[in-house]
C-alpha cells in the first residue's frame, strides 16, 4: 500500500470516527432527555424510543471501538493485514470498509 493510499484511508477513518462520536453524543443527549421528560405515563410511552436509542448507542460505540482499534493497527504497522489470516487486505476492500 502506498503512503498516499494509507494517508487517504487514515483520513477516512478520522472522518468516520468524528461522525460516529457526534452521533453517539446526540443519541446520549436524546436518551437523557427522554429519561427526564414527562410523567410516568409519558415515560412508559417512550419505552420504544428509548430502546431504539440504546441499541443505536451500543452499535455506534462498537463502531468507535473498531475505528480506535484500526488506528492502533495503523500505529503498529499492521493496518491493512487481516487479523484472522495475516494476509494483506485488498485496498479496494479497505476503501469500502476502512
Amino acid at each position: 500500500m502506498t503512503k498516499n493510499s494509507m494517508k487517504q484511508l487514515v483520513s477516512s477513518l478520522s472522518r468516520e470516527r468524528e461522525s460516529a462520536a457526534g452521533s453517539l453524543a446526540s443519541m446520549r443527549d436524546a436518551l437523557l432527555e427522554l429519561e427526564i421528560r414527562g410523567d410516568s405515563g409519558e415515560q412508559g410511552r417512550n419505552l420504544a424510543e428509548r430502546r431504539g436509542l440504546i441499541e443505536g448507542i451500543v452499535a455506534t460505540q462498537q463502531r468507535v471501538e473498531r475505528i480506535d482499534a484500526a488506528f492502533e493497527r495503523v500505529d503498529d504497522g499492521t493496518y491493512g493485514v487481516c487479523i484472522g489470516c495475516a494476509e494483506p487486505i485488498r485496498p479496494r476492500r479497505l476503501t469500502a470498509q476502512p
